[in-house]
């Protein structure tokens, strides 16, 4: 468990595209930790895009972030978030600055499909991942060496994927548990209005039923039981 002395630091690298839901949730399981009444601060981050300029969210908004792709420390934990077109999105430099950053043995993850992003930079093979359901089965065929679960996030070793959306709360929370226990991890739920935070292997989609809709297809470029914390 983590010292509450030493913040943990995270470092979001905005991929155009991305989905602003599932940033938005894990970022603000951090910013909540730090009202803790405690006063401590147990997280600090900061956002990253390729070049240094405000990126744009899938649904329009634009974020502005801190600066453009640079070296880490060793201490800081990357999040990849992505979200529709990412095929496209995710470019060479990027990619090379991922394996780059990755070598110093940093926790590293992945928001929606960030995690096709982690696999480009061959950092997952073999691991356990998981990404949007809408992107399940596409990446699941192109992507033959990774172990890919339906899950709603998973935690094998360093790598962390969510599914995203809501999903990324679920798997901060794990994250807050681990690195500083029970007590704050309960209390960042209740700040959320989240009382019944779900567990890895809960299900993506509610139950199916007839639907009148076309399927959805994954865009890679070319590409019940909750919990008590």
């Amino acid at each position: 468990m983590t010292s509450p002395d030493t913040p943990q630091s995270y470092a979001f690298v905005l991929v155009p595209g991305y989905s602003q839901l599932g940033f938005a949730c894990a970022l603000e399981a951090l910013s909540l930790a730090n009202r803790h009444p405690d006063g401590r601060t147990y997280y600090r981050w900061r956002l990253l895009s390729e070049t240094g300029e405000a990126v744009r969210a899938y649904n329009g908004v634009t974020t502005a972030v801190d600066g453009p792709l640079t070296e880490l420390a060793r201490d800081e934990t990357i999040v990849i978030c992505a979200g529709e077109d990412v095929g496209n999105s995710a470019s060479k430099k990027l990619i090379n600055w991922l394996r780059r950053e990755v070598r110093r043995g940093m926790d590293f993850g992945a928001l929606s499909s960030g995690t096709y992003v982690l696999a480009l930079a061959g950092l997952v093979a073999g691991k356990r991942v998981t990404t949007h359901w809408e992107y399940r089965a596409a990446l699941t065929e192109i992507l033959p060496d990774v172990i890919m679960e339906d899950a709603i996030f998973s935690i094998d070793g360093r790598v962390f994927t969510t599914a995203g959306g809501a999903a990324s709360m679920d798997m901060m929370l794990e994250r807050i548990k681990a690195d500083y226990g029970t007590e704050l991890a309960t209390w960042v739920a209740d700040q959320m209005v989240y009382t019944d935070p779900r567990l890895p292997d809960h299900a993506q989609r509610m139950a199916l039923q007839p639907r009148s809709g076309t399927q959805c297809q994954a865009r890679h470029g070319h590409a019940n039981h909750g919990q008590q914390y």
